[in-house]
């Protein structure tokens, strides 16, 4: 009787174990594995060489060229969504290969990209940040 009780304990363990949801940490998902570095504040830090392993590079400017620095970007994947502020008008990303949508604002200025992080190399983004357009003022 005691092997008895003791096999049905064990099934029990075992059918509560299968049943038991993962860990947090082999839940996560690409947005939250996605690791990033916000740089090119200065002349200098552009002027470095860039760190290895990131795979994307994304460079906040206007359409003449100008950079922008402390924007907001929001990265989504598959209906998640992640949000960064990047003090530098770089960011570079470095997560599971796939396509992203980002979208970046600084103030009212907006843009938005659809990214692909690479399984090997760098690929180098330009979102161009637009300011809205006025209405041109009536008498």
């Amino acid at each position: 009787m005691k092997i008895l009780i003791a096999a049905i304990a064990a099934l029990f363990a075992t059918l509560f174990l299968a049943a038991t949801p993962a860990s947090a940490a082999e839940m996560k998902g690409a947005l939250e594995k996605l690791q990033y570095l916000s740089t090119g504040v200065s002349l200098e830090a552009r002027q470095a060489g860039l760190p290895a392993g990131y795979q994307a590079k994304l460079v906040f400017a206007n359409p003449k060229g100008e950079l922008y620095a402390g924007v907001w970007v929001a990265i989504t994947q598959k209906g998640r969504k992640r949000t960064i502020h990047s003090e530098g008008p770089w960011l570079l990303l470095k997560g599971e290969p796939g396509e992203y949508m980002v979208r970046a604002s600084a103030g009212e200025a907006t843009g938005a990209l659809k990214i692909h992080l690479p399984a090997k190399g760098m690929g180098t983004y330009v979102i161009h940040l637009k300011e809205p357009k006025t209405a041109p003022l009536r008498n």
